[in-house]
């Protein structure tokens, strides 16, 4: 009894650990802003969002609440279903139910489908600094829980801004959550929250227009109870757009084709009061720009007309009257109307705006303050070593004890140099080149998790959101660390099998060839890729399969079940990961069969079925796509192609490094002709020949048939790599000059390659003489510059009003929808969308489907360049116009590294083809 209430302590304190870490990581690591100073808005012309409005408006209300989180977040007794029924009963268009860190998609009343944006309110925190993201593709976990700076709540937006099409404040004035003078700073939002059941924020709204910040008003109830008549329909929004589509909605706000309005409370009013009031509402009929002149008609007389300017300071009032004017004097930066109607309903409309083109700048106003920033992560990080080095003293000294005993061991001296030397190499390289096509897809698992992919497990998903905190730190090196991290372990999984095989000599010379192999080095060391997994979970079935080979283990059966989940981990990384019990089936028909007698042997397959089966139900549930799309990757008995073949050998002697890969086979050589050097008795090694020969002769056999990719056997060369150390160190014995000579020339080799490639990144030194010859090194060094040049190019068309506001980008292909997901659309409010078949978009199908955001008659871009150009004029039947492309040179250093294309693809008349 007294030991289960010691483990329920040790529980408690280990949850609440993680809690306070929970809390301390944003606080940790925010950055410092530098805040440009407020500059309101100014130009020779006006930008009125109601100048060419039509005649339908849509009543919704975007932010209100239904059961969720078993009611802890009230609303408990409000299904879903009611909610939508109860506004559909009083005349609303649209409703959009945002719960706390839940997203809403599509919603039913009474079976039938009522429209609804994927949305959800955001916000963990006790001052109620709340936001609304519309269009919502995740929800964002992060959130400072007490206090906030202005650092804290611009940082917050920043974040928020990647995940949804529209980002809200929530009723800044609730609890003074924003105050008037955070408007001033704050940037990289969308709107503001003037009317709320709660509060009236009609003064922060103003502060952010004053300041030079086009931010648009809603309005919304944020009900939480159906019971309380005092919420519901309290405040709505109405916009204008006839078509009620998500992309059509998003467009309108945006654009600021709405207005709010806060409906005058009369207690003890029905359903049915209300909702005749709301079908007898004023509406406008016309609020246009004439020269200098606004002017404004209505259906009927209202009350009062007012127009609101600078500061909020009224200019003008009109009473009595359906129509009103207001002659823009120089003074006036932006101009509002507010109007009281007959029945004290206060109607409020987004702006009219000085700018300097045709549309207001939606430039951000703050930027990272460098050197506060790093002084501020480098005094956390002291601290953060005091608090550790005071809690944990007594254990460090005993730790140290033990380092530095084992370091007497000159084998162990060498290793901590190598594992060093690689991991400073490899943390630089991951931190100075931008990620690869390939890495940024696969940062698009860690956004939209769920138990499979179309083309790959979950796994490297999962890794990379672990190392950067659920992408709360969102930059190259964070997403890398999960690879950094696990090459440093799997070295010293390598010494510690080698070691168990033979002895430290050889577990030395095998960490040295592990660490020299540019497929470890950089592919599964560097790059977070699905490899990255698949090494370490394989490295550590072969570490417990050795286990029970070299002590004979085999009643012991934590041995085989360890295997056994170590495999199904390697399956969830990737799908060759199944050859590893194919190599052990080979073993254990061949030369040991007493092993199909041990049931722990078949527990250990049914734990690895076990970890497999979220990816076997995602493919059931998908008819087995992924399995399809692979399939159809390889074949046998077609057309034979030497050319791809040789292609294959060459590039597995790159991918291996060539003098490993010769000593590899080499190794192979001498255990399938005299064995001298391959100790053929010994079991463990006919188990990682058993393990690796039938993965690198399948994909040969492919190889011969279709092109295969060199990484896809590079597991089983390492592998090979431990009979191959002990071969040299036998061989060593005889002839150590020439095995020093010959691993001096390797590793001169690795660095003198790491130097060039550095190199080519960035300056692009060497120049392919031909188009056949890509230089893949553009893939890591030229993403953000082709970045800058996009959003250079459609900021001037969006202020000249050629391009719609935040138009979204398509792509025909997955790697560059990744590329400009992560390099474009994380920074800004362009969504990256992608057209074409299943097996040239894969995931981005799911994703573009799920954000259901074309629409006709919207603008898109259409991105390519000279390294990987596609001309979008196939899709000229789609579109009304198709421009000449704008033409930006990318530069590394002083040499022109490619050409981007930009088209501008205006009014979508038609579906898209191949639209999953």
């Amino acid at each position: 009894m007294r030991n289960i209430f010691t483990y329920i302590l040790k529980g408690a304190a280990v949850a609440v650990a993680l809690l306070l870490f929970y809390i301390a990581v944003p606080y940790l690591v925010c950055p410092i802003y530098n805040f440009e100073s407020s500059r309101p808005f100014c130009g020779t012309h006006y930008y009125n969002p109601y100048q060419h409005i039509g005649q339908q408006w849509q009543i919704a209300n975007f932010h209100t609440h239904s059961k969720a989180w078993a009611g802890i977040t009230d609303g408990k007794n409000c299904s879903k279903e009611d909610v939508i029924a109860a506004y559909k009963q009083l005349g609303y268009n649209h409703i959009g139910i945002s719960n706390y860190q839940r997203i809403t998609c599509e919603s039913y009343a009474y079976g039938q489908p009522y429209i609804t944006i994927p949305s959800y309110e955001h916000g963990i925190n006790v001052k109620k600094r709340h936001q609304l993201v519309l269009g919502a593709d995740r929800v964002l976990w992060m959130d400072f829980f007490m206090y906030q700076s202005i650092h804290h709540k611009q940082y917050m937006l920043n974040k928020l801004r990647s995940t949804g099409d529209v980002v809200v404040i929530n009723h800044p004035q609730f609890c003074e959550g924003y105050k008037p003078q955070d408007f001033t700073c704050l940037s990289n939002y969308d709107a503001i929250e003037v009317f709320n059941h709660y509060r009236s924020s009609v003064v922060q709204w103003d502060s952010a227009l004053s300041s030079g910040h086009y931010a648009v008003l809603l309005a919304n109830d944020d009900m939480h109870q159906l019971s309380r008549m005092d919420e519901i329909s309290s405040n709505f929004t109405v916009v204008n757009t006839d078509v009620l589509t998500r992309s059509h909605i998003i467009q309108a706000l945006k654009q600021g084709q709405h207005f709010g309005v806060r409906v005058h409370r009369k207690p003890g009013e029905s359903m049915q009061v209300k909702q005749q009031r709301i079908a007898h509402m004023v509406y406008p009929i016309s609020i246009r720009m004439q020269g200098d002149t606004l002017t404004t008609i209505f259906t009927r007389k209202v009350n009062s007309i007012a127009f609101i300017g600078q500061g909020g300071e009224c200019r003008q009032v009109t009473q009595q009257d359906s129509v009103a004017g207001y002659v823009m004097k120089d003074a006036d930066t932006y101009i509002r109307i507010e109007v009281y109607d007959n029945d004290s309903n206060y109607i409020i409309f987004n702006p009219i705006v000085r700018c300097e083109h045709m549309v207001p700048a939606q430039t951000a106003m703050c930027c990272i303050n460098g050197i506060q920033t790093g002084a501020k992560y480098a005094t956390e990080l002291l601290c953060i070593l005091l608090l550790l080095w005071i809690i944990r003293r007594k254990k460090y000294i005993k730790t140290g004890q033990n380092v530095a005993l084992w370091m007497r061991s000159s084998y162990n001296k060498y290793i901590v140099l190598i594992v060093g030397a690689s991991l400073l190499l490899r943390a630089f390289l991951g931190g100075i080149m931008e990620l690869s096509n390939d890495e940024l897809y696969y940062r698009m698992f860690a956004m939209f998790p769920h138990w499979s992919y179309f083309d790959h497990p979950p796994m490297v998903g999962w890794l990379i959101n672990i190392t950067s905190l659920h992408l709360l730190l969102d930059n190259t090196f964070f997403i890398r660390l999960g690879a950094i991290v696990l090459c440093t372990v799997n070295s010293w999984l390598v010494y510690d099998i080698a070691r168990r095989l033979n002895d430290d000599k050889t577990g030395l010379m095998a960490v040295l060839l592990f660490n020299l192999s540019p497929y470890v080095l950089i592919v599964t060391g560097t790059f977070i890729i699905p490899d990255a997994g698949l090494m370490f979970f394989a490295l550590m079935a072969l570490r417990e399969s050795v286990r029970i080979l070299v002590v004979q283990d085999h009643k012991g059966g934590r041995h085989f079940l360890a295997m056994g989940l170590w495999i199904g981990l390697a399956c969830l990384s990737k799908y060759t990961a199944v050859m590893l019990w194919a190599g052990i089936g080979i073993y254990v028909l061949i030369y040991d069969r007493k092993w199909l007698k041990n049931i722990y042997l078949y527990l250990a397959v049914a734990i690895t079925l076990l970890c497999c089966m979220p990816v076997l139900c995602w493919n059931i549930d998908h008819n087995f796509i992924s399995f399809t799309y692979h399939g159809s990757r390889v074949a046998l008995f077609t057309h034979i192609n030497a050319g791809d073949f040789f292609t294959e050998i060459a590039g597995e002697c790159l991918y291996n490094h060539p003098i490993l890969w010769v000593c590899i086979w080499v190794a192979v050589y001498q255990w399938c002709r005299d064995k001298q050097y391959a100790i053929s008795s010994s079991s463990p090694y006919r188990l990682i020949y058993c393990m690796a020969i039938p993965l690198i002769l399948v994909f040969w056999a492919f190889a011969w048939f279709k092109p295969v990719l060199p990484h896809w056997n590079a597991p089983a060369y390492t592998l090979l790599l431990f009979p191959t150390s002990h071969m040299l160190v036998q061989v060593a014995e005889v002839q150590y000059r020439r095995v020093r000579s010959y691993m001096s020339v390797a590793i001169g080799m690795v660095v003198l390659a790491a130097v060039l490639f550095t190199m080519q990144c960035k300056c692009g030194c060497v120049v392919p003489c031909t188009q056949c010859v890509k230089d893949h090194s553009i893939e890591v060094s030229t993403c953000k510059s082709t970045a800058e040049a996009f959003m250079k190019v459609s900021k001037q068309a969006e202020q000249s009003g050629i391009m719609a506001m935040d138009a979204p980008i398509l792509c025909p292909r997955w790697e560059l929808a990744a590329e400009y997901e992560y390099y474009i659309a994380r920074n800004s409010a362009h969504r990256v969308l992608t057209m074409g078949p299943l097996y040239r978009t894969h995931e981005y199908a799911w994703i573009t489907h799920s954000r259901d955001a074309m629409a006709l008659g919207m603008d898109m871009w259409f991105i390519t360049d000279s390294y990987s150009y596609q001309n979008p004029k196939y899709l000229s039947c789609c579109f009304e116009h198709i421009s000449q492309p704008y033409i930006v040179t990318v530069y590394r250093g002083s040499r022109p590294a490619k050409q981007v294309y930009i088209y501008r693809m205006q009014h979508l008349k038609r579906e898209l083809p191949y639209i999953y």
